[in-house]
Formats: structure tokens, sequence, C-alpha cells
């Protein structure tokens, strides 16, 4: 029996016991990509030189049936960003040494680009095996607007022997760095079908406590400005001063809840629900239940709240940015609006509500985009390049 390929994977956020939902789409991956992989995965985060070592953190544990380490290294003051990726190195390099001589890995595949893609980039060249960074969004969009940070994700890209973002938008922004088009692809993230797929609408009210008639408008994620809550709050007024009766539904955290919960004090006709963080499991249930997600996010890379959306059979409304019009790419998928517009986020909502969508055309648009589908295009480019590196390395 062939003896299975041994991957070292670097994230920078994935499924731990008090975060069991941040980095859940990278997990989702690797979970599939141990049907082909042994896997150990390095969660490392930073520490201030003025504190000493954490030790609220065991340094390595197992959740889901997964090996992760935890370890942490230092950063320095005002400049941190600008040395992470040496100090990340420098933090991680006697604990890589311990794993490769428990665990002799065969290739490196990298969630994050920078510090982790840097220091990876390091690593991949001392073991002498391939590396993978699949970036997935700001840690190349937002980070290369700094001059200094876009010399540093630019070395960490160069190291790669592949790179695969999540977007063909993304392979157009580090195309503009300078890395040439035979170590970039691009593959798009995955749903789970079985999750996330079209279900009666009325039942999946009733079990949700929702009125049968109502227009129901979904939002998921983080209440942070990037995802452009300001606006979107803006746009519900505008709609409730139409005298729309709609109920936006917001799933997430975080620190603009309290201006949601203050517009919705404010609505005369349509009404605010604020559900907090649900377990991931339910979230198919909250989209079959409405009639459109909403989306109106400053910056995305390709989000998979989109992807769901569509696989559950609700059109998207979302910001015409990153790699969304990739995925909204028909009209009768949803309506696409200028981000920071909230006239326009307002439009797209009362045409969606007024419009007759057709939801199994909108499922079959995601039917190829499971995350096994997603995971085998990703595994045979890793498998390709561990044959390459072996073949080099035989040649010597």
């Amino acid at each position: 029996m062939k003896e299975k390929i041994k991957a070292l994977i670097f994230a920078n956020v994935f499924p731990r016991p008090a975060q069991p939902n941040t980095g859940f789409y990278i997990m989702e991956q690797v979970k599939r990509l141990r049907e082909h992989m042994d896997v150990k995965i390095v969660v490392a985060s930073p520490c201030n030189f003025m504190e000493r070592y954490s030790d609220k953190l065991p340094g390595r544990i197992s959740y889901n049936d997964f090996d992760i380490f935890q370890p942490q290294y230092y950063t320095l003051p005002k400049i941190g960003v600008l040395t992470s990726g040496s100090m990340y190195e420098k933090g991680l390099s006697e604990l890589v040494e311990e794993i490769h001589e428990e665990f002799p890995f065969d290739i490196i595949i990298c969630y994050w680009t920078y510090p982790e893609g840097f220091a990876a980039g390091r690593f991949a060249r001392k073991y002498n095996v391939p590396l993978v960074i699949r970036p997935r969004g700001s840690d190349v969009n937002a980070y290369v607007n700094n001059f200094l940070l876009r010399r540093l994700i630019t070395r960490s890209l160069s190291q790669a022997d592949k790179i695969i973002p999540v977007s063909q938008n993304l392979v157009s922004s580090i195309r503009k760095l300078g890395i040439d088009d035979e170590r970039l692809t691009y593959i798009h993230n995955g749903i789970d079908t079985q999750q996330f797929r079209l279900l009666d609408r009325q039942q999946c009210r009733q079990k949700l406590g929702l009125g049968r008639e109502e227009q129901i408008v979904l939002f998921v994620g983080s209440f942070i400005d990037i995802k452009g809550i300001s606006y979107y709050l803006d746009a519900i007024k505008m709609v409730d001063k139409k005298g729309l009766k709609v109920k936006f539904v917001f799933l997430g955290r975080g620190i603009l809840e309290e201006k949601i919960l203050e517009v919705k004090s404010t609505l005369k006709n349509s009404h605010i629900e604020v559900k907090g963080d649900i377990p991931h499991k339910q979230l198919g249930e909250w989209m079959n239940a409405s009639d459109a997600l909403c989306l109106p996010s400053l910056m995305e890379g390709c989000p998979n709240v989109v992807l769901e959306a569509m696989a559950c059979g609700i059109p998207v409304l979302a910001s015409r940015i990153g790699g969304v019009p990739e995925l909204v790419n028909d009209q009768k998928l949803g309506i696409l609006f200028k981000a920071g517009d909230a006239k326009q986020i307002a439009s797209a909502i009362e045409r969606s509500l007024e419009y007759q969508w057709d939801r199994s055309f909108l499922v079959e648009r995601v039917r190829n985009q499971s995350w096994d589908d997603v995971v085998s295009r990703l595994y045979k480019h890793c498998e390709t390049l561990i044959k390459e590196k072996e073949e080099v390395n035989h040649g010597k």
C-alpha cells in the first residue's frame, strides 16, 4: 500500500476550543485533504516582547481529531508587522525541526501569505520540500497598499512553488506583483453540499420561528466596518422610510452590534433581528428560510457565504468587489452594487424582493463546487509538485 503524503500546514486561524467557528473553511479543506494525506497543523500567535510567552494555550492539542501545534513568536513594538516574517521563522524554527524529526513532511501548505508564507518559504528550502501558498483575500489585497509590506508579500509569494488563491481576481492582483504565471492558478472555495442544499422554505421558517409571509433578508458575518455594516444600516433606513415591511436578520457578532440595535429602535415598518453567532451547521436552514442574502462588504476575497447561499437557492445581493463578480456572474443569481453606496444597496434589496427567483437555477450554479471537488484539484497540484521535486533531487 502506498504511503500517504505527509503535509505540514501553516494557518493564521483554525477552529479550536475557544474559537470553534474561526478558520472553519480552512478546516473544511484540511478535513478532506486528510483522505489523501497525513497532516500536522501549525497555528502560531504573536507575543509582545514586553510580555512572557503565555501559558494559557497548550503548545499542542488534539481537536476534532486534528493534531494542532499552537506556538508563539515574539514581535517588536510599532514595527512588529514588518519584522514578523523573520520573527515567526526564528520563533518556530526549533518546533518545525522537532516536527520534521517525528513527521518528515513531503510538502508545506500555507493558508496565509504573511508572515506565515514568508517563514514557510524558509522552512521549505531548509527541508527541501515544495511550498503551496493559498492566499484568501486581505492577506494580498490589504497589505500591498503599504510599500514595505508589499515587498514582504512579494518575497513570500516568490518562495512558493505554487500559488493557488481563491479567486481569479486575486490572481490578477498577484500577477501585478511580478509573480510569473507558471506558478499561478486559482481554485474557488467550496461548499458542504450536504449542509447547504435546497430545503422547504416554510418548514425551515416554522423550525426557526419565522412568519410564513415575511420578507427576510439575511446578513452573515462579523459586525465590523470592513463588512460595510454602516452603509447597510443606512440602506435599511431607506427601505423602512418607503414603508416596506422587511425583516433584516443579522447572524454574527462584532463591535458594531450596538449601532445595529440603535437603528433597530428607530425603524417603523421594517424590523431588525440580531441572532448572534449560531452553530455553522444551522446556517443552511437560515439561508433556506430567507428571501435573499446581503453582503455589503468593502473588501472580500472569494466569500464562501455567496456559494452557500446559492446552494440553498437564494439570490445574493453583494458589493462588486474581489472575487464576488466571478461568483455572481449572471443576473439570475443576484444583484451587484457599488461598495459603500447605501442607495444602491437599498435599491438591490427592493428589486430582489419583487423578482421571482428560480431557486433551481441558483442551486445548479454551484453543483460542481463541493469541497471534495476543490480538494481533489488542490491535491493533484500537491502530488505533481512532490513528484517534480523528487525528480530534481534524483537528477542531482
